[in-house]
């Protein structure tokens, strides 16, 4: 089991998972993704899904469930904690304003691997993400 330090329900902890979590050491570590990189100027951050990963229903973790995750957090009409969390993530205004249809800053690679880039370098951020728990794309 893995184990967290976190302010999220308890419910919350133990039926969802992130790209990373937070251990006993406060360090981030993998969780969904084996592994991220990330840029020389520490404002795109790309993850590599875990591979054999499925939902409860049998179909697959993808990149697309993540991007789905990020983007319904930061609409505006899901009232979420995630769009003042994640407003730097690049796009998320347009997006917030209903000027664009995507987060522009949100990119899935390939099935596994997706790409959050950043307005500007953060250094919470990769902690940050490790409280968003990633939701199957199927609730839509």
């Amino acid at each position: 089991m893995n184990t967290f330090i976190t302010t999220q329900p308890l419910v919350d902890q133990l039926c969802g998972s992130r790209l990373g979590s937070i251990n006993w050491e406060k360090n981030v570590v993998p969780d969904l993704a084996e592994r991220w990189d990330i840029s020389k100027d520490s404002q795109t951050y790309t993850f590599y899904l875990r591979k054999g990963l499925k939902w409860d229903d049998g179909q697959p973790l993808t990149a697309e469930d993540v991007e789905w995750t990020y983007t319904m957090g930061l609409n505006p009409k899901t009232a979420s904690w995630v769009g003042g969390q994640f407003s730097d993530v690049a796009g998320s205004d347009e997006y917030a304003k209903g000027t664009a249809k995507t987060v522009s800053g949100i990119k899935v690679i390939d099935p596994l691997t997706i790409q959050i880039q950043l307005k500007q370098p953060s250094g919470v951020w990769l902690f940050r993400e490790c409280f968003l728990t990633v939701l199957p794309m199927s609730l839509s």
